[in-house]
């Protein structure tokens, strides 16, 4: 039977990404019986393996996306910042708030595993400090993104990267679609995924292939 090696990434990412050395330790041994069971137990059929895939992915994409949450002041997804048009008044904070983050926005729909979430929005207007503002682009009032879901998208793009390749690689014709204003699809009876929620847009901004 052959082999799952992006099930071998999925777990190797989870052991490395457990942080405390003890419990590391304690937890590796499970893990990598876990992984030698999933390994083995692995199907033939593409559909199937996706299938099993998607069981272990989903959870652990929805712990990531909630980890990518700027901090626990501000809980939400930062796509940027708009500068003020004047002194005096704070920058635009825009982004996805962590509420709207459900498990009926990661759902297995054929052979793609997509990620669905809402187009970013207005927040707040505030400074944000600290190593995670470092990163987050800030635009002139007079010339804001035309397209800001797909800055919260490349973002998304980044952090998710090993899950793309390791499921692209293990399953040839399947892959991880990150949507920004896409529409939660109704799964159909006894499929994997969450719930459908009501649809935010209907022009979503999509790594799916053409």
């Amino acid at each position: 039977m052959r082999r799952a090696p992006g099930l071998a990434v999925l777990f190797t990412v989870i052991a490395v990404g457990m942080g405390m050395p003890a419990l590391y330790r304690w937890k590796v041994g499970d893990l990598r019986r876990t992984r030698e069971r999933i390994l083995s137990e692995a199907p033939s059929a593409p559909e199937k393996r996706v299938e099993l895939w998607f069981s272990h992915l989903q959870p652990r994409l929805l712990e990531v996306l909630h980890k990518c949450r700027f901090s626990s002041d501000k809980p939400y997804l930062v796509s940027h910042m708009v500068a003020p048009a004047r002194e005096g008044v704070p920058p635009e904070i825009w982004g996805v708030p962590e509420e709207a983050i459900d498990p009926s926005q990661v759902v297995l729909d054929g052979m793609v595993v997509r990620v669905i979430l809402p187009a970013p929005r207005l927040l707040e207007r505030d400074v944000l400090v600290g190593d995670n503002a470092l990163g987050v682009p800030v635009y002139p009032a007079e010339a804001p993104p035309e397209d800001p879901g797909a800055l919260l998208r490349e973002r998304l793009e980044f952090v998710f990267e090993k899950f793309m390749r390791a499921l692209e690689r293990d399953i040839p014709g399947s892959y991880v679609s990150i949507e920004i204003g896409g529409v939660v699809p109704d799964p159909p009876p006894g499929a994997a995924g969450g719930a459908a929620t009501d649809p935010v847009s209907t022009d979503p901004v999509s790594t799916g292939r053409d």
